[in-house]
């Protein structure tokens, strides 16, 4: 894997090289524009607003009760409420808009076009803090608007260990394939990079819900894969070098290479647990 966000910057400064990062009051209030010039936090739905499932009766989190972390978008005031940091440079692109599963808004994120040889990342950060010690579950709401033509991928989200050996989980989807990928960036800046392919890739212009899921047993762990009805990884086993630690979860595109001629992804209803 050429560059991803466990192996191209250090945990603790997310503005390395060229990147950039906001806070919550950089990201934007209820008439600030986004970097796609979408408007970002408005409360009410733009006219002709629709949804691909209905709204819910309250606010998503509310039945969240034992999650680690949880969002819906709809009660924040910007897109970096609740979440750590902004990782972000150019050709990155974020914010709210009215495609949504659980109204008012969803969050979207992705990159412009993209020549060869650069790349783009537009993902909000959550630190946890948490180690987990049971098991990791990731359940949220994804819609792929368009991808690359050129069958770029873009590592959609990403849940990552802060431990030694740098060890993360990635969810990397393009026009022919989606992978939920184990990546390890070992001590010596080698990376290894274990991909479990779905049978079949996520569709394009529909949400779907995603579930992962990690079981850490005691001399086993194993990864499984729920998206809507259908199983796309069942209990896999594990990289031994995969290490646990405190989780990091990066919501959005944390990384996509050029050539590409633009990405678009709509998440919504996100609710992340470490046990």
């Amino acid at each position: 894997m050429a560059c991803s966000v466990a192996a191209c910057f250090s945990f603790g400064d997310l503005s390395g090289g060229d990147d950039t990062t906001s806070s919550s009051s950089d990201a934007g209030g209820d008439s600030t524009t986004d970097v796609d010039g979408k408007v970002i936090g408005d409360g009410a739905p733009k006219d002709g607003a629709s949804s691909d499932s209905g709204s819910t009766s309250g606010p998503f989190c509310v039945g969240e009760v034992d999650a680690t972390f949880c969002t819906d978008f709809d009660e924040e005031p910007d897109a970096m409420t609740g979440f750590s940091s902004l990782y972000l440079n150019d050709g990155g692109i974020f914010g709210f808009d009215d495609e949504f599963v659980s109204g008012p808004r969803g969050f979207f994120s992705g990159n412009s076009a993209l020549p060869s040889g650069t790349s783009a990342h537009a993902a909000l950060v959550k630190h946890t803090g948490v180690i987990p010690s049971a098991g990791i579950t990731l359940d949220f709401d994804m819609r792929i608007d368009s991808l690359s033509t050129q069958n770029t991928q873009v590592e959609s989200l990403a849940i990552v260990n802060l431990s030694p050996t740098r060890s993360s989980l990635q969810l990397n989807v393009k026009s022919t394939a989606t992978d939920v990928g184990e990546e390890v960036v070992e001590l010596d800046g080698g990376v290894i990079y274990n991909p479990h392919y779905f049978p079949q890739s996520l569709p394009v212009g529909t949400y779907v819900h995603v579930h992962i899921a990690v079981d850490i047993g005691v001399s086993t762990r194993t990864l499984t894969v729920v998206v809507g009805p259908d199983t796309m990884i069942d209990h896999v086993g594990m990289n031994p070098s995969f290490v646990f630690g405190a989780i990091d979860l990066y919501l959005g595109n944390a990384y996509s290479p050029g050539a590409s001629d633009g990405a678009k992804i709509h998440f919504d209803n996100v609710s992340l647990k470490v046990e």
